[in-house]
């Protein structure tokens, strides 16, 4: 990207400055502390083939097709995943993989997106319940997808000695699309996950049980130094990042919620994992 390009865009540093306060003003009344798990809304609950209508939006679903697999009621989403469940799009990958989630954009969606240099800012309350700590190679509850075949912006759970750690990863290249160019996280003992890279922010203990507000604000520079990708969980930031964001390729990104990661071993407790959303929230400039 051309100097001249990044100030007709006008990314500077004061803007950038300008964006985040601008946001984190506009969401205030819905950012809040961990909150108690809702009572139970089973009985107002229904199966979501194919596209499913949560909060102003309608998403693409993508799971094994079973009747636990996504459950919704308009306002709030649970994706349950039992070791096996793989969604037909994975089959024939080399890991068998465990999904069930929400996806932005394609046919018969609201085409949600997060396109390069347009800064974006999203939010979302999630729990997950009681259970088994994960024992996935990383369970993700969030991600941004680059049609071009790579994930660019993830958060997952991902397990050290018993401890579930909230880790943010950020993935960058300047020169195509590959999530080994420039590769961020949040620190946590033990990360299994890019252990070699930078570390941006701490990554929190998971709390089970209780719903959690995630709020994230982003700007895709294509790889350039000029992006940004910062993330808060209960109000508190666990990961901000200022430079390389996004893949010199990109011409947009999928947003995607949902409970996803390779299946857990054979024999171990981790047999089931629910991951539940409400109050999903989109602001683009």
């Amino acid at each position: 990207m051309k100097q001249t390009n990044r100030h007709q865009n006008g990314w500077t540093g004061k803007t950038r400055l300008a964006l985040h306060l601008a946001t984190a003003a506009a969401f205030s009344s819905i950012a809040v502390n961990a909150m108690v798990a809702s009572p139970a809304i089973a009985n107002t609950m229904q199966s979501c083939p194919g596209v499913v209508k949560f909060g102003s939006s309608v998403w693409k679903v993508q799971n094994a097709g079973k009747p636990w697999s996504c459950q919704s009621n308009g306002s709030e989403l649970v994706l349950d995943v039992h070791a096996g469940d793989v969604w037909p799009g994975d089959i024939g990958r080399p890991q068998v993989w465990n999904r069930s989630q929400i996806v932005s954009a394609g046919s018969g969606t609201s085409n949600i997106t997060v396109k390069p240099w347009v800064p974006a800012h999203f939010s979302f309350d999630v729990m997950i319940n009681p259970g088994p700590a994960n024992a996935r190679q990383g369970m993700e509850i969030m991600e941004l997808w680059c049609p071009c075949g790579s994930m660019q912006f993830f958060m997952q759970i991902t397990t050290v000695s018993g401890k579930e750690y909230v880790q943010v990863i950020t993935a960058a290249n300047p020169n195509g699309a590959n999530h080994g160019a420039h590769n961020t996280s949040n620190y946590f003992p033990g990360n299994p996950w890019f252990p070699s890279t930078p570390s941006v922010g701490t990554a929190p203990v998971l709390t089970r049980g209780v719903w959690h507000h995630v709020d994230v604000r982003y700007l895709d520079s294509k790889g350039q130094p000029w992006g940004y990708a910062i993330v808060t969980w209960d109000g508190a930031t666990i990961y901000e990042l200022n430079g390389r964001v996004g893949y010199w390729v990109d011409t947009f990104l999928e947003y995607q919620l949902g409970n996803y990661g390779e299946q857990p071993p054979a024999g171990s407790p981790d047999k089931d994992q629910v991951v539940n959303f409400k109050n999903p929230n989109f602001v683009g400039y």
